[in-house]
């Protein structure tokens, strides 16, 4: 019972040990880390926006919290997750196109590297711009 256990995991660890020599994965790494950076940075700041919070967690900001304040950072976060997801998917898609392009036995094809660096850089301004509008909100 636990050999069958011990076997899977060694070949699990042997197959994560394969993939984390590939560059795909590191692509994977970079855009997700930075993404998930400037979501954490943002929900930080958000959360200098609730007077309870702010008091619990120490913080030693605050923020004005009118409705037109709240209702832009709960717009910003879903518009700023919907840019994440739509940039994860085309980084996936130039990842795997450029993967196919490379195969064996396939034309090979250049693959454009813009439109992915350009909807990371997209992401990235659209995060950063909404940090700094609820910096200003903030003393």
């Amino acid at each position: 019972m636990f050999s069958g256990f011990f076997r899977e995991l060694k070949v699990q660890i042997i197959t994560l040990g394969q993939v984390i020599r590939t560059r795909e994965f590191w692509i994977y790494f970079a855009v997700i880390l930075l993404l998930v950076l400037l979501a954490v940075a943002g929900i930080r700041m958000a959360t200098g926006f609730d007077p309870l919070t702010r008091g619990l967690l120490q913080m030693g900001f605050s923020c004005r919290t009118g409705e037109g304040q709240l209702a832009t950072i709960i717009s910003g976060s879903f518009v700023f997750a919907i840019a994440c997801v739509f940039t994860l998917g085309e980084v996936t898609h130039w990842v795997e196109e450029t993967r196919m392009a490379r195969a064996p036995g396939r034309q090979h094809y250049k693959i454009g590297y813009w439109r992915p660096i350009l909807h990371v850089l997209g992401t990235v301004i659209l995060g950063v711009s909404g940090y700094l509008l609820m910096l200003t909100w903030c003393t």
